[in-house]
C-alpha cells in the first residue's frame, strides 16, 4: 500500500476549503517564490483545486519581472483581488506568519511550505519548513518527483532558476 505523500495530504487539506484558495509569496517576489507558488498552482490543479497566486508589492527586480513574464505565471496583486475574505484559505509559499515581509490578508493561513528559519507557534494545519533546504522550489520539485509526475517545461524550468537563485 501507497503511503500519501505530502502531496496528497496537502491536497486533502486543501479540498475542504469553504471558499477560495490563494497561494502567497513574501511580499515582493523573487525567482524563487514565483517558481515555488506556480508550481503549486500546477500541482493543486491537477488535484482539482483551483487556486490563485497573490502578492503584495510590485515585483522589483529585472529578474523576477522576466520570469514572470517570460513563463506566462498568472500572479495578482491582493489589493486589486476584490474577493480575499476570512473563509478563504491561504497557502503561504517562500514565507511564514510573522516574518516581516509577508502582509496577513484576512484569510486562515492554513498552510506553509518554506526553507527559512522556523517561526515556532504558528497555527498551519500543514506544514513543510525546512531551513537546511536552499530554496522552496526544492520542496515543489521534490513534490512532482514523489508524485511521478513530470512538470510541464515552464515550471520545471521555472523550478530550475528559482533553486538556482536562491542556493
Amino acid at each position: 500500500m501507497n503511503e500519501a505523500t505530502k502531496l496528497d495530504t496537502l491536497a486533502a487539506l486543501l479540498a475542504q476549503a469553504p471558499a477560495e484558495v490563494f497561494i502567497q509569496p513574501h511580499n515582493v517576489p523573487d525567482p524563487d517564490a514565483i517558481a515555488a507558488c506556480a508550481g503549486m498552482q500546477y500541482l493543486l490543479g491537477r488535484n482539482c483545486i483551483e487556486s490563485a497566486i497573490v502578492y503584495d508589492r510590485e515585483i522589483e527586480k529585472a529578474d523576477s519581472l522576466r520570469m514572470h513574464g517570460l513563463f506566462g505565471i498568472e500572479m495578482t496583486l491582493a489589493a486589486s483581488v476584490k474577493t480575499i475574505w476570512e473563509e478563504d484559505w491561504t497557502l503561504l509559499v517562500d514565507g511564514q506568519k510573522g516574518g516581516g515581509n509577508l502582509t496577513d490578508l484576512p484569510t486562515v493561513e492554513m498552510a506553509c511550505i518554506d526553507h527559512h528559519e522556523y517561526r515556532p507557534a504558528q497555527s498551519y494545519r500543514f506544514e513543510d519548513i525546512r531551513p537546511a533546504v536552499g530554496a522552496s522550489s526544492s520542496f515543489v520539485a521534490q513534490y512532482f518527483f514523489e508524485n511521478h509526475m513530470d512538470p510541464p517545461c515552464a515550471i520545471a524550468t521555472a523550478l530550475v532558476f528559482g533553486i538556482m537563485k536562491d542556493s
